[in-house]
């Protein structure tokens, strides 16, 4: 092969590679990170966008949360 087609090949391969890990992060962060989670009045009330399995089980465990409320 010529050196030309050695450097395309690598480009693609890395493309390809940074496509898979982008991939890959975006669905971590979805279901390990809360999402827009805060604070009104600690203690007492919070809010937050709906949020997947896992990241709602550690909210709820930290701030000791007993009601929920979906709106």
């Amino acid at each position: 092969m010529t050196i030309r087609y050695t450097w395309i090949r690598r480009g693609l391969v890395i493309c390809l590679l940074l496509l898979g890990a982008e991939q890959i992060w975006g669905h971590v962060y979805e279901y390990v990170f809360a999402r827009q989670f805060a604070v009104v009045e600690p203690g007492k009330i919070y809010r937050g966008a709906w949020q997947k399995d896992w990241p709602m089980r550690r909210i709820v465990s930290d701030y000791k949360i007993r009601t929920i409320l979906a709106l």
